[in-house]
C-alpha cells in the first residue's frame, strides 16, 4: 500500500488523520512541521504528502518548490478561488478545505494518488517512441496543433498515450503552468476555480471530457466563448460516441482532433518502446531483448496498449530483478503460446513462420488471403485499421485490382 506523510501542526488533527489512513490500509509518517518533515528522510520516498497550508515555521507551500517536484495535496482552512488556483499552478495535485470529512478525505487521497500515476509517465521524458509511420504523423500533427487557439479533442483507446501526447502539445505550445481536471470525479467548483482562472499562459488538460457533468458543460461553453483557453480534452472514445456530451459542446472540441493509434496499428515501433521502457524502468541501459522475445511481443494484439506493455515489463523486471536480455522465455506463458501458435497456424495456403520480419509477415498475410477477404477483413484479422493497410499497401507496393469485389 502507498507510504503518505501527513505533516500538520495540531495534534488531535494529525492523529486522528493518520489513524483514518492507517484504517484503510495505507502507511502513514507524522511530522508537526517541515522542519521535523525532513528529519524523517527524503521526502520523495512517500506516494503522497498531505499537508497543511499554514504551519510553524514555514508554510506547507514551501513543499512545492522542491526538486524534484513532490506529490502534495494540501489542506487548508483559508480556501478561496485565488490561493487554490495558485497553489495548483505551484504544483499542488490536489487541496481540500478544513474542516472536512472523512469521506472526502479519502476521496482526495484517491484521487490525487491516482492523478499521480497518471502523470507518472514522465519515463517517456516527453518524447514519442517509434518509428514508424503512424509514429511520424502523429509526431507532425502535435507539432502542428501547439500552437493552436482552439480547444483539442485527443481521442484513442486505453493506454495509447493521450497524457503523453496533451502534455507535449503544451510543452511545444510554450505555455508555463499545466493545469488538470477528471470530469469523472465530482469536483464542481475545482473546474469553475481553474475555468475562472485560465489564461493564454497556461494548458487545461480535462480528462474523461465524455463524464462531464451537464451543468459543467454549459459552464465549459461558456468559458470557450468568452476567452481564449488552451484546453486539451482527453477521451477514450472516438467523437461519434461521446453521446452525452452536448451538440454546441462536441462542435467546439472537434474543431481540432489528435487521434492516437493504437499499438496494434504501430506493431513496427513496439521492439524500440519495450526496449526502452525496460531500460528506464531499470535503470539500466545495457538491458536487452532478443530477437525472438520481439517477435513475440509484436504478435500480442495489446488491448491495453502501451500501458499494458509497461505493466508486463514492470513484472518481468520484479520477478527477475538481476536480468541482462529479455528472452523469449522470460515472457508470461499466454504471450510464448500465441507465439508458438502463430509460428504454425496457416494463413491460407501456406503457414508464416514466427522469424519472419513483420513487413515479410504483412506481406505473406495480404497476399495469400487478399482474394477471399475484403479489406475490411484483412485490417481485422491484422489487428489494425483501413486507413494503416492502405498505407501499408502504398508502402509495400502491394497492390489490389481495382475492379476486385472485394475491395469495398
Amino acid at each position: 500500500m502507498s507510504k503518505l506523510l501527513v505533516v500538520e501542526d495540531e495534534q488531535i488533527t494529525r492523529n486522528s488523520l493518520c489513524k483514518l489512513l492507517q484504517r484503510h490500509g495505507y502507511t502513514v509518517s507524522s511530522a508537526a512541521s517541515l522542519k521535523a518533515a525532513n528529519d524523517l528522510g527524503s521526502l520523495t520516498d512517500y506516494a503522497l504528502i498531505i499537508s497543511d497550508l499554514r504551519l510553524p515555521g514555514e508554510p506547507g507551500s514551501e513543499l512545492l518548490q522542491h526538486q524534484p517536484p513532490l506529490p502534495v495535496l494540501i489542506m487548508t482552512s483559508y480556501a478561496s478561488l485565488k490561493s487554490a488556483v495558485e497553489l495548483m499552478r505551484q504544483g499542488a495535485i490536489d487541496y481540500i478545505s478544513k474542516p472536512f470529512e472523512q469521506a472526502d478525505m479519502l476521496a482526495a487521497v484517491t484521487r490525487a494518488l491516482n492523478h499521480r500515476r497518471a502523470l507518472e509517465p514522465k519515463i517517456t521524458q516527453l518524447k514519442l517512441i517509434g518509428r514508424s509511420r503512424p509514429a511520424e504523423l502523429l509526431r507532425s500533427e502535435i507539432a502542428a496543433l501547439a500552437h493552436a487557439t482552439k480547444p483539442i479533442l485527443v481521442t484513442g483507446e486505453s493506454g495509447t498515450g493521450k497524457s503523453l501526447a496533451a502534455r507535449l502539445v503544451h510543452k511545444l505550445s510554450g505555455a508555463e503552468q499545466l493545469l488538470r481536471f477528471n470530469c469523472a470525479a465530482d469536483r464542481s467548483e475545482q473546474l469553475l476555480m481553474l475555468l475562472e482562472h485560465c489564461n493564454a499562459s497556461s494548458s487545461l488538460i480535462l480528462d474523461h471530457i465524455g463524464q462531464l457533468k451537464p451543468a459543467l458543460q454549459e459552464q465549459l461553453l461558456s468559458s470557450l466563448d468568452d476567452n481564449e483557453i488552451r484546453l486539451i480534452a482527453l477521451s477514450d472514445r472516438p467523437i461519434d460516441q461521446l453521446d452525452q456530451l452536448s451538440q454546441p459542446l462536441l462542435f467546439r472540441l472537434g474543431a481540432r482532433r489528435l487521434i492516437i493509434p493504437s499499438l496494434r496499428e504501430r506493431t513496427e515501433d513496439i521492439g524500440d518502446i519495450a526496449l526502452f521502457l525496460l531500460r528506464t524502468l531499470s535503470g539500466r541501459e545495457q538491458l536487452d531483448i532478443s530477437t525472438d522475445a520481439i517477435r513475440a511481443l509484436e504478435h500480442y494484439p495489446w488491448p491495453g496498449n502501451i500501458r499494458e506493455l509497461r505493466n508486463l515489463l514492470e513484472q518481468i523486471l520484479a520477478s527477475t530483478p538481476e536480468l541482462e536480455q529479455l528472452a523469449f522465455g522470460d515472457l508470461p506463458e499466454h504471450l510464448q503460446a500465441l507465439a508458438a501458435e502463430l509460428q504454425t497456424a496457416p494463413l491460407g495456403p501456406q503457414s508464416v513462420p514466427l522469424t519472419l520480419s513483420l513487413e515479410e509477415y504483412f506481406c505473406q498475410f495480404v497476399t495469400v488471403n487478399q482474394a477471399t477477404m475484403s479489406e475490411t477483413e484483412l485490417a481485422k484479422a491484422l489487428g489494425i485499421s483501413r486507413k494503416s493497410l492502405w498505407e501499408r499497401r502504398q508502402k509495400l507496393n502491394i497492390k489490389r485490382p481495382s475492379a476486385d469485389p472485394l475491395d469495398a
